[in-house]
């Protein structure tokens, strides 16, 4: 019993933040939303792909191997 009280909880408790979410983007005029879309767009096309999939770690060793190319 106390299980199940616990997950009504946590669904009432996830039914109020999508409620929030959604009264938000409501409540923001369209010209906004537009502006934010195209700014994660951007910021999107600006990182690789290698670090969008693998994160920094490409981008470690690139400089690594770069870094040991110059010194020889």
């Amino acid at each position: 019993m106390e299980e199940r009280r616990s997950a009504m909880v946590k669904s009432d408790e996830l039914v109020k933040y999508i409620t929030q979410q959604v009264v938000t983007y409501i409540d923001t005029p369209r010209e906004i939303r537009r502006e934010r879309k195209q700014q994660r767009k951007q910021a999107k096309s600006m990182e690789g792909w290698t670090v969008r999939w693998f994160g920094l770690i490409p981008v470690s060793l690139r400089m690594y191997y770069d870094q040991r190319k110059r010194k020889k």
